[in-house]
């Protein structure tokens, strides 16, 4: 009985070891969704951002558009990868637009997006919905176009979800370009900066301000010892002796 009780205890330790590895080993795949390869939690967050634009990425595969993007700042970054800016940086995605369509003609008339935090998908901020000179794609054209987006957030990793604003005859519509994955830091401080340069002087001035105080005010004076005046000797030798006392 004890040796089958030891055993039972051996295999339950044994599945429960296999099943980590198996949830350890899940958290290291790649899948590929929409031509992007990601972490199983960044399809995840992808999934739920696609929920979150209300279709945004159904309507990319009804207008008939290829969209691709880089970054203006990054130009050699790897867009696969999480790609790193300071807090109140500006990011500018250059745009490359073109209209696939044989028939159709569309015309890009505006941006905006979304942000979500990476813990937990959550849409923790949006970006401004701007309008732009229309840009019209005829069948098989291409076009360009910049989008500026401002760092104001707090330091942490993020995805940006750029949407395109779409006119199709005449109804707009959202389309959803590929994930922007951001990692937020604080801005370094430069020797230059003019807030440093001031905090130094101050410091500076303290440290004099306080040096002269000591100096003056709550060191005591140092006694300076008079030296007694020794007489000189005089040599008489050569007077008269009636001069000599």
């Amino acid at each position: 009985m004890k040796f089958l009780h030891i055993g039972l205890m051996t295999l339950m330790a044994g599945v429960s070891n296999v099943l980590a590895q198996e949830e350890a080993n899940a958290e290291d795949v790649m899948v590929n969704i929409e031509g992007q390869d990601m972490t199983m939690e960044e399809a995840e967050a992808y999934m739920a951002a696609k929920e979150k634009m209300g279709g945004a990425q159904q309507q990319r595969e009804m207008i008939n558009l290829q969209v691709n993007y880089d970054l203006l700042e990054e130009p050699f970054a790897d867009l696969q990868d999480f790609i790193v800016f300071e807090v109140g940086e500006t990011a500018t995605l250059n745009y490359t637009i073109h209209n696939l369509d044989q028939e159709e003609t569309y015309s890009i008339v505006g941006v905006s997006g979304a942000v979500l935090s990476e813990v937990d998908q959550r849409n923790v901020a949006n970006l401004t919905e701007t309008n732009i000179t229309e840009i019209v794609l005829a069948p098989n054209a291409t076009g360009t176009l910049r989008h500026k987006i401002d760092m104001n957030l707090t330091e942490g990793r993020y995805y940006i979800l750029p949407l395109l604003h779409v006119k199709d005859k005449n109804e707009v519509k959202r389309v959803m370009s590929n994930t922007f994955k951001l990692d937020l830091i604080n801005q370094s401080i430069s020797i230059f900066d003019p807030s440093f340069l001031s905090i130094i002087a101050v410091l500076i001035a303290l440290v004099g301000g306080t040096v002269y105080l000591y100096s003056n005010v709550v060191a005591p004076p140092k006694k300076i010892k008079k030296k007694e005046a020794i007489p000189a000797k005089i040599d008489e030798s050569w007077l008269p002796d009636v001069h000599k006392k």
